[in-house]
Protein backbone atom coordinates (compact mmCIF):
# COMPACT_ATOMS: atom_id res chain seq x y z
CA UNK A 1 0.00 0.00 0.00
CA UNK A 2 1.40 3.39 -0.96
CA UNK A 3 2.06 6.12 1.60
CA UNK A 4 -0.43 8.39 -0.16
CA UNK A 5 -3.24 5.83 0.02
CA UNK A 6 -2.45 5.09 3.66
CA UNK A 7 -2.51 8.82 4.46
CA UNK A 8 -5.90 9.24 2.77
CA UNK A 9 -7.36 6.25 4.61
CA UNK A 10 -6.16 7.59 7.96
CA UNK A 11 -7.48 11.06 7.12
CA UNK A 12 -10.96 9.66 6.39
CA UNK A 13 -10.84 7.48 9.52
CA UNK A 14 -9.88 10.40 11.77
CA UNK A 15 -12.59 12.55 10.17
CA UNK A 16 -15.20 9.88 10.95
CA UNK A 17 -14.04 9.60 14.56
CA UNK A 18 -13.92 13.39 14.97
CA UNK A 19 -17.39 13.80 13.46
CA UNK A 20 -18.85 11.10 15.71
CA UNK A 21 -17.66 12.95 18.79
CA UNK A 22 -20.09 15.78 18.02
CA UNK A 23 -23.00 13.39 18.53
CA UNK A 24 -21.49 12.08 21.78
CA UNK A 25 -20.90 15.61 23.09
CA UNK A 26 -24.42 16.70 22.10
CA UNK A 27 -25.84 13.76 24.09
CA UNK A 28 -23.63 14.55 27.08
CA UNK A 29 -24.83 18.15 27.10
CA UNK A 30 -28.35 16.95 27.88
CA UNK A 31 -27.13 16.21 31.43
CA UNK A 32 -24.43 18.82 32.17
CA UNK A 33 -23.45 22.36 31.20
CA UNK A 34 -20.75 22.96 28.58
CA UNK A 35 -18.49 24.58 31.17
CA UNK A 36 -18.66 21.58 33.50
CA UNK A 37 -18.28 19.13 30.61
CA UNK A 38 -15.15 20.88 29.32
CA UNK A 39 -13.74 21.29 32.84
CA UNK A 40 -13.96 17.55 33.49
CA UNK A 41 -12.74 16.64 30.01
CA UNK A 42 -9.71 18.94 30.06
CA UNK A 43 -8.84 18.13 33.69
CA UNK A 44 -8.67 14.44 32.82
CA UNK A 45 -6.48 15.29 29.81
CA UNK A 46 -4.18 17.47 31.95
CA UNK A 47 -3.75 14.79 34.61
CA UNK A 48 -3.08 12.12 31.96
CA UNK A 49 -0.47 14.27 30.22
CA UNK A 50 1.14 15.21 33.55
CA UNK A 51 1.49 11.51 34.40
CA UNK A 52 2.99 10.71 31.02
CA UNK A 53 5.37 13.68 30.86
CA UNK A 54 6.12 14.19 34.57
CA UNK A 55 9.90 14.13 34.03
CA UNK A 56 9.77 16.87 31.40
CA UNK A 57 7.67 19.16 33.63
CA UNK A 58 10.75 19.95 35.74
CA UNK A 59 12.48 21.48 32.73
CA UNK A 60 9.79 24.03 31.88
CA UNK A 61 10.81 27.66 31.79
CA UNK A 62 8.70 30.65 32.85
CA UNK A 63 8.41 31.67 29.20
CA UNK A 64 7.16 28.24 28.18
CA UNK A 65 4.56 28.30 30.95
CA UNK A 66 3.43 31.81 29.93
CA UNK A 67 3.09 30.90 26.25
CA UNK A 68 1.43 27.60 27.15
CA UNK A 69 -1.08 29.45 29.31
CA UNK A 70 -1.87 31.87 26.47
CA UNK A 71 -2.28 29.10 23.91
CA UNK A 72 -4.32 27.03 26.38
CA UNK A 73 -6.66 29.97 27.05
CA UNK A 74 -7.25 30.44 23.31
CA UNK A 75 -7.88 26.72 22.82
CA UNK A 76 -10.22 26.67 25.84
CA UNK A 77 -12.24 29.58 24.45
CA UNK A 78 -12.60 27.92 21.05
CA UNK A 79 -13.58 24.60 22.61
CA UNK A 80 -16.01 26.25 25.02
CA UNK A 81 -17.71 28.21 22.23
CA UNK A 82 -17.95 25.11 20.06
CA UNK A 83 -19.40 23.02 22.89
CA UNK A 84 -21.84 25.78 23.86
CA UNK A 85 -22.95 26.01 20.24
CA UNK A 86 -23.81 22.32 20.24
CA UNK A 87 -26.54 23.03 22.80
CA UNK A 88 -28.47 25.05 20.22
CA UNK A 89 -27.79 23.30 16.91
CA UNK A 90 -27.72 19.76 15.60
CA UNK A 91 -24.38 17.92 15.58
CA UNK A 92 -24.64 17.39 11.83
Amino acid sequence: MSRSLKAHIFLVLITLIWGATFVVIKNALADVTPLFFNAVRMSLAAVTLALIFHKELRHLTVGAIAYGTLIGACMWMGNELQTSGLQFITPS
